[in-house]
């Protein structure tokens, strides 16, 4: 009867636990993602407007002088928070690369496409080169609805996966605290300390090895004080 009322017990808490973590923990990796995006478009646009000018002025050059680009800034960017940047020309040849050799053809990606075809975009998406997971946003550089080039920032999905994957652990940690806690009076409320056939059997007393209770801690004292009268 105990173990069926603990077993109980149990499978009540840990649905209530599932039904409210899993939720919260596919909401954490949503948020988390699309707090990556938001961050890193913002950065995307910083650095889109750094090169404005530079990518504005090579524009006008003959079609085979390569424009010289500062990589300064994308290196300390890089460094400051490890995303690979990639600035290209209107034509799709990366002048800034933080990872790659520059003067490489990038107009077949599909994000920097779309970007020199003057519009933002964002995701996930294999890399062959790489051979890892991506998370991207690529920005137009433009100007008076010109597009000069575009701005890629990406950065591997292994930190954020890995920063979730924490943030779950952290929650099954939680799930097992409120468990013991709250498993723990029903336990007790029957003896606690007393041996077990079985660790989901509580005790109230002196059990034989089938977990059935021959005397009672209560039986026990009646038998000992009626003894001595």
């Amino acid at each position: 009867m105990i173990r069926r009322l603990l077993l109980s017990y149990l499978s009540v808490t840990v649905l209530v636990l599932l039904l409210l973590e899993i939720p919260l923990g596919l909401f954490y990796a949503r948020w988390e993602r699309q707090r990556l995006s938001a961050g890193l478009s913002g950065d995307a646009s910083v650095l889109a407007t750094l090169y404005e000018d530079a990518l504005e002025l090579g524009a006008d050059l003959p079609a085979d002088t390569p424009v010289a680009l500062d990589a300064a800034p994308a290196l300390a960017y890089q460094d400051r928070t490890g995303a690979r940047v990639v600035v290209v020309d209107a034509d799709g040849t990366s002048l800034v690369d933080t990872e790659q050799p520059a003067l490489r053809s990038l107009g077949g990606r599909p994000e920097i496409a779309t970007a020199l075809d003057g519009t933002r975009s964002s995701g996930t998406r294999y890399s062959e080169t790489l051979r890892t997971e991506l998370f991207y946003v690529a920005v137009p550089v433009a100007s008076s609805g010109r597009v000069y080039g575009a701005v890629r920032v990406s950065l591997d999905t292994a930190a954020l996966d890995a920063h979730v994957r924490r943030f779950h652990l952290g929650l099954v940690a939680v799930a097992a605290v409120v468990l013991a806690t709250m498993t723990a009076p029903v336990v007790t409320a029957h003896g606690g300390s007393c041996p077990m056939a079985s660790p989901l059997v509580a005790c109230s007393g002196i059990w034989n090895t089938r977990g059935v209770a021959l005397i009672s801690p209560f039986d026990g004292a009646a038998i000992a004080s009626s003894s001595m009268m």
